[in-house]
């Protein structure tokens, strides 16, 4: 029998962190918060393609899980801000129960 995927959860946080030292993986943007079950992975998913270039790119903190119990998990995800779209200001970050618009310096 063929694993059952399931959809992406959107996760709330607790911390971020825009890191603009030039050393690699950075400029990268950190996310940290609580998992409520373990999760395969964490991913800043943007929203797809919009017809106008907002000021804060939409983008999502998801996490994708396999159906396991109930238990809180710490997570931490960094992304290179190379990786992010971004709008004509920076990202607006959207998770389960909160949003948070990022100003990305020199862009």
């Amino acid at each position: 029998m063929a694993e059952e995927s399931r959809a992406g959860e959107l996760l709330n946080w607790t911390n971020l962190e825009l890191m603009m030292d030039p050393e690699p993986p950075n400029p990268s943007l950190i996310v940290e918060g609580d998992l409520p079950h373990p999760m395969k992975k964490v991913v800043l998913e943007p929203f797809p393609e919009l017809l106008v270039e907002p000021e804060y790119w939409p983008t999502k903190v998801v996490g994708y899980s396999d159906g396991a119990a109930d238990v809180i998990t710490p997570y931490s995800v960094q992304v290179p801000l190379s990786e992010l779209t971004m709008g004509t200001k920076g990202i607006e970050l959207i998770g389960k129960d909160q949003s948070e618009n990022i100003d990305i310096p020199g862009i």
